[in-house]
């Protein structure tokens, strides 16, 4: 493999270099100059590691080859240019709060508490009656579990678990996952007519500029910046999801054409938007979209992978 050697000067007048080199060179250049592998940094990446030399150059190895850096700031800003240093976090110190929507769409709440609030529950709860030993009624009628999930109240356990049964049911109907659209479409067919206000909604959101909703392609890759420097939670998506389809849906139908069109899910009762392209295929960018803000799940992906979803035919 040839080195390729890049210069680069950023916007703002940074200049440094980046080498591209076989894989044996760079595993040389390591052990020759002393490399300090840069843990935090190396658990960042899906493949590879991120070593910094004793001269200051900053490697990065892959399956083939590796990029040499000549400083630590040339791979920093490599980083921010390319927008590599974003990342999902999500909520992990409990409570943390969990959603389910329900036949006929309502939201409901849970709680996962932490170990010591479960025993200080626990200490309180009596058995609930009929149950096999694993749940219980705390004080103010909620429904605990053994392992510290925390229910409203029992009609909601109820209503979840009825709702879980239901599913598991009809999982072979529900294959391409519509039910995930359950309850989050209140406008019912009635939804492209509040695109706009949806819209409008995600600066105040997200905490981001509205010049960057220009409806251009390349604004979805900076959303990424504004969406992942929030913590994704149970809330969080539940406000998001909407506004931020109904823009990348705007953003594909403008970029290649289509329109908006309304299912409807006879096994779970609901209308749920979706985009056609020019080829009568449903893109069904819902999907992705829910992936991204799966509030229990740190896998990142860009929002591109929205605006490219391949959809079904």
């Amino acid at each position: 493999m040839e080195e390729k050697e890049l210069s680069v000067t950023t916007p703002w007048g940074f200049q440094y270099t980046l080498s591209v080199v076989p894989i044996e060179e760079a595993k040389l250049l390591i052990e020759e100059r002393n490399g300090d592998e840069l843990i935090e940094w190396t658990k960042r990446r899906t493949h590879g590691k991120v070593f910094k030399l004793n001269t200051g150059e900053v490697i990065t190895t892959s399956y083939v080859d590796a990029i040499v850096y000549d400083s630590y700031k040339g791979y920093l800003t490599n980083m921010y240019s390319s927008g590599n240093y974003i990342r999902k976090h999500i909520q992990t110190v409990p409570p943390i709060l969990h959603q389910c929507f329900v036949l006929g769409g309502k939201r409901l709440v849970y709680y996962q508490y932490g170990d010591l609030e479960k025993e200080i529950l626990l200490s309180a709860a009596i058995p609930l009656e009929g149950s096999d030993g694993n749940l219980f009624l705390t004080p103010d009628k909620e429904v605990l579990t053994s392992g510290g999930v925390l229910y409203q109240s029992q009609e909601d356990y109820e209503a979840i678990m009825a709702f879980i049964k239901y599913k598991n049911k009809h999982w072979f109907s529900d294959a391409r996952g519509e039910s995930e659209m359950l309850g989050r479409n209140p406008y019912g067919k009635a939804f492209p007519e509040h695109l706009d206000e949806l819209v409008a909604a995600l600066p105040d959101i997200i905490h981001c500029p509205a010049n960057v909703l220009n409806y251009q392609e390349a604004s979805i890759s900076k959303l990424d910046k504004y969406l992942y420097q929030n913590i994704i939670s149970a809330e969080f998506e539940n406000r998001i999801f909407l506004p931020l389809l109904a823009y990348i849906g705007q953003v594909f139908v403008q970029a290649f054409g289509g329109e908006w069109k309304l299912r409807y899910d006879e096994v779970y009762d609901h209308w749920y938007p979706d985009v056609k392209d020019k080829e009568g295929n449903f893109k069904e960018i819902f999907r992705p979209l829910l992936r991204i803000l799966d509030y229990t799940e740190e896998t990142w992906y860009p929002l591109r992978t929205v605006l490219l979803s391949k959809g079904a035919n």
